[in-house]
């Protein structure tokens, strides 16, 4: 197998190790019966990468990091390869997944056109940090729960005569 490690020389275990440069042939299994010798597994799943849909990944699940740790140094002592269905696999511990998206406090403008978006006045008055046009609306993001709701809490507000309001779009 071929065994990786980051940069840094030093490798964070966890109870779950990914496996890299599947092939799309392969099925769950097949890699039941390749790592079950291996440990207590508590999950697979086989799914292809998100920057690159051509790269097959799977993700062997064990009941514990001492599981994981003892498939994994086990799987390094390997005399041959480990080749599953003609492709020689990447064996690491997977990295914990992170929250995908950074939270955001956001509010659907009303009252201002597409070509306004640009305006640092209308960004000044609103009190927020960028403006975003889509889907043929105005978007207003803010730093935090507080500086919406102070946006959203304001009476009225008028840029050039118009008059402009918010809506709470969506709390993530």
């Amino acid at each position: 197998a071929v065994v990786s490690t980051q940069s840094t020389g030093m490798v964070r275990k966890t109870s779950t190790l990914i496996l890299k440069n599947l092939s799309d042939q392969t099925e769950l299994e097949t890699l039941l019966k390749t790592f079950k010798p291996f440990g207590s597994m508590s999950g697979i799943r086989i799914r292809s990468s998100k920057k690159d849909k051509s790269i097959i990944l799977g993700f062997i699940e064990y009941k514990s990091n001492t599981e994981s740790e003892h498939a994994f140094e086990s799987i390094k002592k390997l005399k041959e390869p480990l080749v599953i269905d003609g492709e020689l696999i990447e064996v690491d511990y997977a990295l914990p997944q992170t929250n995908r998206r950074p939270r955001r406090f956001s509010a659907t403008v009303n009252g201002i056109s597409n070509e306004e978006v640009g305006s640092q006045e209308l960004m000044s008055l609103l009190g927020c940090m960028k403006l975003d046009s889509r889907n043929d609306k105005v978007v207003a993001f803010y730093r935090n729960h507080d500086d919406l709701k102070k946006a959203l809490d304001t009476e009225e507000l008028k840029l050039n005569g118009k008059v402009i309001s918010l809506e709470k779009t969506r709390f993530e």
